[in-house]
């Protein structure tokens, strides 16, 4: 009977089977998708680069609901209407997405020993041997 529907219609069957198997194949290819679209670092499996980052998506999506919820219950607790509660959350929430985006671009740029190259820093790093420091500027700490 559930197949059915409320309605009566089997139309209500046919999307919930079409849904429930898009389901499946998405829940299939999403950690698939993940390895193959991340470069891992050669100390992290790509299996457990994959976990992290869907197990981080899916605390976001939760802690972002709870977060849009609870600005739109204290605006609507204001005095404020429902829509300008929302435009308050979306904007907490690209507040954070250019943050994020921010944080990324600042974790991808190199740092200038690392455009130097490996054999520059091994120079530097002898320089200092000799001189007697463990620093380039010389002097033992």
């Amino acid at each position: 009977m559930l197949a059915a529907g409320p309605t009566g219609s089997t139309r209500y069957g046919a999307a919930l089977v079409s849904w429930t198997l898009a389901g499946v194949g998405i829940g299939l290819a999403y950690p698939g998708l993940y390895v193959l679209a991340t470069t891992p670092d050669r100390t992290v499996p790509p299996a457990e680069l994959a976990t992290a980052v869907i197990t981080a998506e899916a605390f976001g999506g939760l802690l972002g609901g709870a977060a849009g919820g609870a600005a739109v219950s204290l605006s609507l607790a204001a005095g404020l209407a429902r829509p300008d509660g929302l435009a308050l959350a979306y904007a907490g929430f690209a507040a954070v997405l250019g943050a994020g985006a921010l944080v990324a671009l600042r974790a991808a740029s190199p740092s200038p020993a690392s455009r130097a190259g490996p054999a520059s820093r091994t120079a530097g790093r002898e320089a200092g041997s000799r001189r007697g420091g463990r620093h380039a500027g010389g002097g033992s700490a």
